[in-house]
């Protein structure tokens, strides 16, 4: 099984867990009604959901841009997301990891889902973060079935910094309860990957299954889907062009610099809103003039 197969694979697992643990009457007795809710949700994003691969490096690169966007300046919107409803599988690397308190141990989250839904006529965005709480005594990797653990959603047009209230919708993790630092973890993840296959910057290729993982799928019930590799390209400097009508900033008048990348909000004039951009770094400066060395790095991006 490659690993993009992987990715469909797993996402029929969670919905199969979820599925079978609904119908299990200890399991509901420790569960509220607002977290059966929340699973029902979860299955019907997976039967829905777009299923997507990220390797190790497209992880980093996420991860290295986290800072750059604030959840306090970003409005909740259908347009924030690259597509309504989504799956992604980090096989190789994890992009971060929640406590259990219960047990006193770190979960790696192995899957994040995203999607844009209503309850009671108002919309809102939602993601769920997966986990595998069971550990292999020899090697200490975690296995087991592949369930939520973290769970956060806000109503459209409150900024991404807001919650929904719990009762509302619920956001409590699978165990035990979640930190607010988590759930923005989350809620920053789903916005970055989300620009970032909103603007292309991470181009994704579309990869079939093979005739044997789809028979193997089908026969589980399931319809085989086409999945979504997420890749890492070359990212392009911009040339500014000497101008001899405008005054060059003193900072740049005598060497070339890297600017470094960063999010900002442009006005899309075709939706009436603001959209959260990220301007990949470029070269900026008087052309034929040294470029001066960074002491940071533009990307942190490792293998």
């Amino acid at each position: 099984m490659s690993v993009a197969e992987e990715s469909l694979e797993k996402l029929f697992e969670a919905m199969d867990f979820l599925r079978k643990e609904q119908r299990q009457p200890k399991v509901l007795l420790n569960l509220r009604l607002e977290e059966r809710l929340q699973w029902t949700t979860d299955i019907v994003s997976l039967e829905r959901a777009d299923p997507f691969y990220w390797n190790s490096r497209t992880v980093n690169l996420v991860n290295s841009t986290l800072d750059s966007f604030q959840l306090e300046e970003i409005d909740c919107s259908r347009h924030v997301l690259s597509c309504d409803v989504a799956w992604h599988w980090f096989a190789e690397n994890p992009p971060f990891e929640i406590e259990e308190i219960s047990k006193t141990r770190m979960i790696p989250v192995r899957a994040i889902t995203w999607y844009w839904f209503g309850r009671f006529g108002q919309p809102y965005l939602g993601a769920t973060a997966w986990g595998q709480s069971a550990v292999y005594d020899s090697t200490g990797l975690f296995t087991g079935p592949v369930h939520p653990i973290l769970w956060t959603c806000v109503n459209a047009g409150d900024k991404l910094s807001q919650r929904i209230k719990d009762g509302e919708l619920h956001f409590v993790g699978y165990t035990d309860e979640r930190t607010e630092l988590e759930s923005r973890i989350l809620m920053k993840w789903v916005v970055a990957s989300s620009t970032f296959l909103r603007q292309e910057i991470l181009p994704v290729e579309k990869t079939e299954v093979s005739r044997h993982a789809r028979k193997r799928i089908e026969k589980r019930g399931h319809k085989t889907r086409t999945i979504q590799v997420v890749q890492l390209r070359k990212t392009h400097s911009e040339r500014t062009e000497p101008d001899e009508n405008r005054e060059v900033c003193h900072r740049y008048q005598d060497y070339r610099g890297w600017v470094r990348g960063h999010v900002r909000k442009q006005w899309y004039a075709t939706l009436g809103e603001h959209l959260p951009v990220f301007i990949s770094p470029f070269l900026k400066g008087p052309e034929g003039k040294p470029i001066r060395p960074r002491t940071t790095p533009i990307f942190s991006v490792t293998k």
